[in-house]
């Protein structure tokens, strides 16, 4: 199995691994921009509560997105890009 889609030289983007997501506003919902709003990768306000949280990745998928659950059982789904330190540039 190829593991390059699944980590980056700043982030590891792999299920079990504690990431932080992006505290900065604008970058955050920059993070979604591959995805439209309200979808199920899309920017919500309920994903924008957890910007600068702790989650741990429960699955990371080939098309770059990942579900994480947070310390209060909450899982949701958001885009690799939203995790502080990633990034897809080999």
């Amino acid at each position: 199995m190829d593991l390059s889609n699944w980590f980056s030289r700043g982030a590891f983007i792999l299920p079990g691994e504690r990431v932080r997501l992006l505290e900065n506003d604008k970058a955050f919902r920059a993070a979604f921009g591959r995805f439209p709003a309200q979808s199920l990768n899309g920017y919500t306000a309920e994903k924008a509560s957890r910007r600068g949280q702790e989650c741990i990745i429960e699955k990371a998928y080939n098309d770059r997105t990942i579900t994480c659950v947070f310390a209060d059982g909450t899982r949701l789904d958001f885009p690799n890009e939203v995790v502080d330190g990633y990034s897809d540039i080999e």
